[in-house]
């Protein structure tokens, strides 16, 4: 079996479904790490309420503190708890959310490298002026 790592910042609800197809999936064990906090008012995701007793063996949740470099405002972040995590686990693949303000998103994903684990990033694609030449 597979053991996957998805690292967000924290699940927003609407991602529901997606995790739900998660734990439906066959022949891979998710792990999902992040706050369970959202800094701006956006509804998140109780583990407590979506895990079920038949996801216990595909899904896992494990908590991460939200530390915000220079305050609530700011776009930097260092999740506590996230090394560690990867250094006390094995992973097959983690799953990063793309944001070059998550400090231990590119500190982990090195880590994850030398380490010869398969490193992902979770983006929304380009933003800004779409490009002709890229179209």
């Amino acid at each position: 079996m597979k053991r996957v790592l998805i690292v967000y910042h924290y699940f927003a609800e609407y991602r529901l479904p997606v995790l739900q197809q998660l734990s439906k999936a066959e022949g891979i064990q998710v792990t999902l790490a992040a706050d369970l906090n959202s800094r701006i008012g956006i509804k998140t995701v109780d583990p407590e309420t979506f895990l079920t007793e038949s996801d216990v063996d595909t899904i896992k949740f494990k908590r991460l503190t939200n530390v915000w470099i220079g305050g609530r405002k700011s776009p930097l972040l260092w999740q506590q708890g996230l090394l560690k995590l990867l250094a006390r686990d094995h992973f097959d693949t983690v799953i990063f959310l793309g944001s070059i303000y998550y400090l231990t998103t590119w500190i982990g994903a090195l880590y994850c490298r030398r380490k010869c684990i398969r490193v992902l990033f979770w983006t929304h694609g380009f933003r800004g002026k779409d490009n002709p030449l890229l179209s």
